[in-house]
């Protein structure tokens, strides 16, 4: 893991661990509530960055950088969005993968009925988001392994982020259902490809990922 000085509230630093490998994120206490939206740019584009390049499955067992202790799992909610990451019993962190960590800060929703139609119409077969799983989208829009629902970022949220709108997505109803519709537009597309890309992901989140990384980029540039 290597450690990534980032703003804080209150002209704070914060030190996160962040293992590119296994694509997660080591938090202190209460530092993901403590992340400005400069920090959580810098964050945002470490994941982007990463894209798919090669990995290491994620652990099956996880220890406290500090004391060692196996992490044990929790579950966690925000608002309807519900995420989970692996906690030092002693109080000293968590180990959160870049997907919880969208998650967590809400930035994943569940696929509309639309989107769903707009996937089918190019293709049958994506990858489940939480496991991994294939999900066959001819027989439902739900992980049969672990009963998880498609996902997909929700790019008015990231735009917004990474443009640093001051005006709320929910007030921009029009512009962010068409954010939503063109997100569809491009995973259908790179997943219905038959051109050569070795190791293309099936994962709808990493395919999202693709679009805002010259956002992000741009937005830490100013």
């Amino acid at each position: 893991m290597r450690d990534v000085t980032v703003e804080g509230v209150m002209a704070s630093k914060i030190v996160v661990s962040a293992c590119a490998s296994c694509r997660a994120f080591w938090f202190e206490p209460f530092e993901t509530e403590h992340l400005t939206r400069g920090s959580t740019l810098q964050l945002f584009q470490m994941i982007t960055n990463q894209g798919a390049a090669s990995t290491t499955a994620f652990p099956t067992v996880s220890h406290c950088p500090i004391c060692s202790s196996v992490l044990l799992l929790a579950h966690d909610r925000q608002r309807s969005t519900a995420f989970q990451y692996w906690r030092c019993d002693q109080g000293h962190g968590r180990f959160t993968s870049f997907v919880d960590f969208l998650r967590e800060k809400d930035f994943i929703k569940p696929l509309t009925p639309q989107q769903i139609n707009d996937l089918r119409q190019n293709i049958q077969m994506v990858s489940c988001t939480s496991c991994g799983a294939p999900i066959d989208l001819a027989n439902g829009s739900f992980c049969p392994h672990c009963g998880a629902a498609l996902s997909m970022l929700d790019m008015s949220k990231l735009k917004q982020l990474a443009v640093g709108s001051a005006q709320p997505a929910a007030s921009q109803p029009t512009s962010a259902d068409h954010d939503d519709r063109l997100l569809s537009a491009f995973v259908a597309s790179k997943l219905a490809s038959t051109e050569p890309q070795p190791k293309r992901s099936s994962n709808l989140i990493e395919l999202g990922l693709e679009t805002v990384a010259q956002w992000i980029a741009h937005a830490l540039e100013e």
